[in-house]
């Protein structure tokens, strides 16, 4: 593989606890019910804030709407990013696998469905900008469909100038590796530490390797 790029909630930084206690939050408010576990996995996780809405109101919702309870939800979120301090980090792995590829001048990308807000919270956090400029952090800017659709990783990989076939993708959730299949990378890898994927009634393809972290994928050429 010439270039690689990495989903990054739960994949990068094991935040699914957070996106879930969050979303339920905010469930019950509109829903006056929290959400399923399988709502959890197969409406929430990999889905853009606007779609998840949509779910939870049950329809089309106006756009104001969508960014009051947006960015509710996602202040939610990063107060309870910033109440676990201790685990306000990177994925195991991750630092010493960006300065691999960083030192071997492999080309990566993030692609998240994760707001700018956000993305502008996790460079501080995380001093992303060691090895990420901000032009290769694609991210949920209102002018793309969310995963399953592949239109993320196309975007990713034109920011490398790379071919699909020529790309890794790194993915936790079901929903992200069928955008990644859809977007036709050239291998596909699901980093299983954050477990995002386990407990929904989702076929996980046999074929799609997975890792613990990113200590364990660091060790293998591509």
């Amino acid at each position: 593989m010439r270039g690689i790029v990495f989903d990054f909630n739960g994949t990068l930084y094991w935040d699914t606890d957070k996106h879930n206690v969050a979303w339920t939050i905010l469930s019950r408010e509109l829903r006056e019910h929290e959400l399923t576990m399988e709502e959890l996995k197969t409406k929430v996780q990999g889905r853009t804030t606007s779609d998840i809405l949509r779910f939870l109101m049950g329809g089309e919702v106006d756009e104001e709407t969508l960014k009051t309870l947006g960015e509710k939800k996602e202040a939610l979120y990063r107060s309870l990013c910033l109440e676990d301090g201790e685990n306000l980090q990177l994925a195991p792995g991750a630092p010493e696998f960006f300065d691999r590829l960083k030192a071997e001048s492999i080309p990566m990308a993030i692609a998240t469905s994760s707001g700018k807000d956000n993305i502008d919270f996790y460079f501080q956090a995380f001093k992303l900008e060691r090895w990420f400029s901000l032009d290769r952090v694609i991210y949920d800017d209102g002018t793309m469909q969310g995963k399953p659709a592949p239109d993320i990783f196309l975007r990713a990989f034109g920011r490398l100038g790379l071919q699909p076939q020529e790309c890794m993708i790194v993915e936790d959730s079901p929903l992200g590796l069928e955008a990644a299949r859809r977007a036709g990378a050239g291998q596909i890898v699901l980093m299983g530490g954050d477990s995002a994927w386990s407990g929904a009634s989702v076929s996980l393809d046999p074929r799609v390797p997975v890792y613990k972290d990113f200590f364990e994928l660091d060790k293998q050429n591509f």
